[in-house]
């Protein structure tokens, strides 16, 4: 009986003998002939050239640099997910010009959505045959397919955007201030949403125009006096791109380049070089946005 155990136990030890083998016979193969087995490889598509021995940079998602900076701690040179918020500059704007309470009221209660829907529609329109149906709700958002220009007159607003997180997800055109406010910004690379746009061509309508949008809401209305560019409202966003820019109390009086330039040259810890990274990426947006307008 002793033997008998003896023999088995030695058959157990051969079968871990033989296991220890095919896991050291994997370890052996060469590299080549690793790489074709879908289980211990797998293919990534670069969409731009790296060079070799550079890491390849793994996205945490579709993230702007401040959520990428409060949940991760780093941020991205040129990150091309951020924006500028003008939501401070619009309300400081209703503050000093009470006539526009109606205007940006009837915002707040009514116009925002129905300006979302008609965006929406542009969206469906402008979609693939393959994604018909698809909507901003629905996560299809592409940079160069979505919201693209419909001014058609200058070349200051021919970088829309319209599809980030908060802007074209239904939450976000609920009628409220805080909502419309969240979509009130100017995209990257520096282009205003038509969101932004549409409020300064809001506030700067004339009582019969507002009267007429306020009455009759159809698309080609909305076109006309919410779409179409003028000069009074690309003076107005320009404003509103000039005071956020000052707005900056840190590296006040640095442009983009130069905060990139003292970035490399000066920051001493990686708390700063992040900071510097984040200021940078924005003013480089509104420095491209207001130079557009100001060629015009």
């Amino acid at each position: 009986m002793e033997e008998g155990s003896d023999g088995e136990k030695d058959g157990d030890d051969n079968e871990d003998d033989d296991d220890q083998d095919e896991d050291d016979s994997d370890d052996d193969l060469p590299e080549e002939e690793l790489m074709l087995d879908p289980d211990t490889c797998c293919d990534i598509v670069l969409q731009v050239s790296v060079k070799k021995g550079q890491e390849i940079y793994n996205t945490y998602g579709d993230l702007s640099n401040p959520m990428l900076l409060a949940r991760y701690g780093f941020a991205v040179h040129n990150n091309p997910h951020d924006y500028v918020s003008l939501g401070k500059q619009i309300l400081r704007y209703k503050k000093a010009r009470p006539e526009t309470e109606e205007r940006l009221q009837w915002w707040t209660d009514s116009g925002h959505s129905i300006f979302c829907e008609f965006v929406k529609s542009l969206i469906k329109e402008q979609q693939p045959a393959h994604v018909q149906g698809a909507g901003c709700g629905d996560g299809w958002c592409e940079e160069d397919s979505c919201c693209q220009d419909e001014h058609g007159e200058h070349s200051g607003h021919d970088e829309h955007g319209c599809c980030d997180d908060d802007e074209c997800q239904d939450d976000c055109c609920n009628n409220d201030e805080m909502s419309w406010l969240l979509s009130a910004r100017i995209e990257h690379p520096g282009a205003p949403s038509h969101f932004v746009y549409a409020l300064a061509k809001l506030v700067t309508l004339s009582e019969e125009d507002f009267k007429t949008i306020v009455e009759d809401t159809s698309e080609s209305h909305i076109k006309k006096y919410l779409v179409k560019s003028t000069k009074v409202a690309d003076k107005v966003l320009l404003q509103w791109c000039q005071e956020r820019y000052d707005d900056y109390v840190y590296l006040k009086d640095l442009n983009s380049k130069q905060i990139e330039e003292l970035s490399v040259r000066t920051s001493e810890t990686s708390t700063d070089r992040v900071i510097d990274i984040l200021i940078q990426n924005e003013k480089a947006i509104l420095e491209k946005c207001m130079s557009s307008f100001e060629k015009l």
